[in-house]
């Protein structure tokens, strides 16, 4: 019960899409405000053909990373390496997986380029030859480069591909903080020394 609660809240948050918070009312019950959500990039990703394994917890599936392209904030392409791991429970209702992946992105929208790693950790759901899920994203990067405090940042996805064409989208976004429900202070993000 409480997964699935997190999966709608979560639901909530990315469905709000431009710089927005999940909700505008308050809560009796919770120290903060909803995140902030804004979208940071877009991916056309493409996949290739799964291989799948028989395990003691279900089927895993592997699917190769072939390329795309990101466009957004930051721009580049999927390098072809890598692959997601697509672990389906074994059980009569295999509709659901855990997914993991990590992406390599060619940042070209930087001088000099840089790689940037992206980890994608995912609940999906399957129906009519489609997916969709949602993920917790995080980011690995060169700590003297351009992304050096990207690893320190939080993010989540939405993903979606089509079984027939090979072709998926992932759109990641950005969240932030809000701040408390009573208009406290949350004294580790203010400047050090500032606050007693």
């Amino acid at each position: 019960m409480l997964v699935s609660t997190f999966t709608n809240t979560l639901v909530a948050l990315v469905a709000c899409g431009t710089t927005a918070t999940a909700t505008s009312h308050s809560s009796n019950f919770t120290t903060f405000k909803p995140n902030t959500i804004e979208p940071f990039f877009h991916i056309d990703l493409l996949v290739g053909i799964p291989t799948n394994a028989t395990t003691v917890l279900g089927v895993l599936g592997r699917v190769p990373n072939r390329g795309g392209n990101v466009t957004g904030l930051v721009q580049g392409t999927i390098l072809p390496v890598g692959a997601a791991n697509e672990l389906l429970p074994a059980g009569p209702d295999a509709v659901r997986s855990l997914y993991k992946n990590q992406f390599s992105i060619n940042v070209t929208s930087v001088s000099p380029p840089e790689i940037l790693l992206m980890n994608a950790d995912a609940t999906i759901q399957y129906a009519n030859n489609a997916l969709y899920g949602i993920a917790s994203i995080s980011f690995e990067a060169d700590p003297a480069g351009a992304f050096a405090n990207i690893s320190y940042e939080r993010f989540v996805g939405q993903v979606m591909g089509d079984f027939f064409t090979g072709d998926a989208v992932l759109d990641i976004f950005r969240l932030g903080v809000k701040g408390r429900e009573d208009g406290g202070v949350i004294k580790a993000l203010e400047p050090p020394g500032e606050v007693v």
